[in-house]
C-alpha cells in the first residue's frame, strides 16, 4: 500500500478537533493507547536503509508493519507499507526475536483519529512531547484541507516518528506512559 503523509507539530488539539468536526470529519478511533516495538536485524540493515519494521498493539488489534521505499515530493513523504494483522503482541515479539530480529525501541503513545473524505488525521501524544497531527491521504486533498484548517503548508514536515523524537531529544529511549 502507498502511504502519503505529512505532520504538523505542536498543535492545539482542542482547536484542531473543533475545526475538523465543523468541516464534517468523523472520529474513527477514540483515544487509544498504542504500544509499539521497533525491530531490526543485528547489523541494523533495516534502519540503515531508513526503513521501519514494527510490532504495534492498538487496543485489541495487533499487527506488524514494514515501511520502505520512502520518497519526498514537495511537502509530502511517500512510503510503501506492508501491514499484517497478527494475533498476539507477546507471541509475535517472541517469534520475531527467535527469528533473529533485535529490539531497537519500545514506545507508547495515545492516539485518536478522524477521517474527512480520503484523508485520515491522526492526533498523537507521546510522553514528554507536544501533541502533533499526521495527515495521510492524497496530496491535493490534504493541501486543500490544511488551507481550510488555517495551517500553512510551510509549517508542515515530513519527519518520521523517529525524526520527531530526535527533534525533541528523546530518540531511542523507552517511551512509555
Amino acid at each position: 500500500m502507498k502511504e502519503i503523509e505529512l505532520k504538523v507539530l505542536e498543535i492545539d488539539v482542542k482547536a484542531l478537533e473543533k475545526k475538523l468536526i465543523v468541516l464534517g470529519a468523523k472520529k474513527i478511533l477514540p483515544l487509544t493507547l498504542i504500544r509499539e516495538m521497533l525491530f531490526d536485524t543485528p547489523d541494523h540493515k533495516i534502519s540503515k536503509q531508513e526503513n521501519l519494521f514494527r510490532l504495534r498493539q492498538e487496543g485489541k488489534k495487533t499487527y506488524i508493519t514494514y515501511k520502505h521505499g520512502h520518497k519526498f515530493k514537495g511537502h509530502f513523504r511517500t512510503n510503501q507499507e506492508i501491514e499484517l494483522d497478527v494475533g498476539s503482541f507477546t507471541e509475535t515479539d517472541k517469534l520475531l526475536t527467535q527469528l533473529g530480529f533485535v529490539h531497537l525501541q519500545e514506545r507508547e503513545k495515545q492516539r485518536f483519529s478522524y477521517r474527512l473524505g480520503k484523508i485520515r488525521i491522526e492526533i498523537d501524544k507521546y510522553p514528554n512531547l507536544p501533541a502533533y497531527a499526521e495527515f495521510e491521504g492524497p496530496a491535493a486533498q490534504t493541501k486543500a484541507l490544511l488551507k481550510k484548517l488555517d495551517i500553512d503548508i510551510k509549517n508542515t514536515n515530513t519527519l518520521t516518528v523517529g525524526g520527531v523524537m530526535k527533534y525533541y531529544g528523546v530518540y531511542r529511549k523507552i517511551v512509555k506512559f
